[in-house]
């Protein structure tokens, strides 16, 4: 009986071996490929910006036309590129793109007053949060040397 139990115990051994080491591959390859793509995503993120900042200026210069063709630049770049920006961002910037384009119509006069406007501003302000947060600002050593440096002194006393 001894026999059995010392058998069972090594085969659960070797299981759990097993899966520590498939857990521990896993961690590594899930953290290898967060860095290769946070250049990336940090890339896309900047991008995204820029383009709530240049609706911004599209809406603010009266222009219909130019209202457009902003929504329309960014709405070509976000889909070849939204993939790298987290959900809140990609929802937040089509959002904001959709409404800019309502926004332009509205101000042609091409649409009755639907008072987008409201909802296009308090867009572009909930856009530029969502990227600046999507991109995971504790990743960012700059952002957090302070934090970093606090640490380390808490820890080594």
């Amino acid at each position: 009986m001894s026999a059995w139990i010392g058998l069972i115990g090594v085969v659960i051994g070797i299981i759990l071996t097993a899966s520590v080491e498939e857990f521990r591959s896993w961690r590594e390859r899930k953290e290898r490929y967060q860095i290769m793509t946070f250049d990336k995503r940090l890339e896309a993120h900047q991008k995204a910006f820029y383009w709530v900042q240049e609706i911004n200026i599209s809406l603010n210069s009266g222009k219909p036309e130019e209202m457009h063709n902003v929504a329309n630049a960014a709405r070509e770049w976000w889909n070849t590129s939204c993939l790298f920006l987290d959900m809140k961002s990609q929802k937040a910037l089509m959002l904001t793109i959709n409404l800019a384009h309502v926004y332009a119509s509205e101000q042609n006069g091409v649409i009755k007053d639907f008072g987008i406007g409201n909802k296009v501003w308090g867009s572009l302000l909930d856009s530029s949060v969502a990227i600046v947060a999507g991109i995971g600002v504790k990743y960012l050593p700059e952002m957090n040397s302070d934090n970093n440096n606090a640490k380390t002194k808490t820890a080594t006393g």
